[in-house]
């Protein structure tokens, strides 16, 4: 029995939904061990350990996402084509910012210099979350800060601006 092509979408977006799900639990998860081996001092095997975790589950995450995206296109619409251009959120606060953009899956930032301020910008879900604020005294920090903050790895967090085209 063929299945239709709305079957095949409707099991693919199940697919790539649990990806998510789960994915993000198990991101979140990481982060908070993460930050309750920095906060306990429990020492750089602790750190190398969480580390390793961390390296083995992107390489899981990146391995699935590819899986995913060479499945057939003519069987399958991509989600992201039904759902439209992302929603821009703008939040005024760095705790509302921080709680939209965590386990963000693309982050940019842009300081100016000039202006003392950064902005970052956040995808995640189809929407863009962007804040701007005061740039600290020691800019160098400032990616391996976001990610830290933002529960992000690293190489996620870019210098530039996200556009939407």
């Amino acid at each position: 029995m063929n299945k239709s092509s709305q079957d095949k979408y409707e099991e693919y977006a199940g697919i790539v939904e649990g990806f998510r799900t789960h994915g993000k639990g198990l991101s979140d998860v990481i982060c908070r061990v993460r930050r309750v081996v920095g906060d306990s001092g429990l020492g750089s095997a602790a750190s190398e350990k969480i580390g390793d975790i961390e390296t083995r589950f992107s390489a899981v995450q990146n391995g699935i996402s590819e899986l995913i995206n060479s499945l057939p296109s003519s069987a399958m619409v991509r989600e992201e084509s039904l759902r439209g251009p992302p929603v821009i959120v703008r939040c005024k606060q760095w705790d509302d910012y921080k709680v939209q953009a965590l386990n963000a899956n693309t982050v940019s930032f842009l300081c100016r210099a000039e202006e003392k301020a950064f902005q970052v910008d956040a995808l995640k879900e189809g929407r863009v979350y962007t804040y701007s604020g005061q740039m600290p005294n020691d800019i160098t920090f400032l990616r391996a800060w976001l990610s830290r903050e933002l529960c992000v790895e690293e190489n996620r967090v870019l210098e530039g601006i996200l556009a939407i085209g």
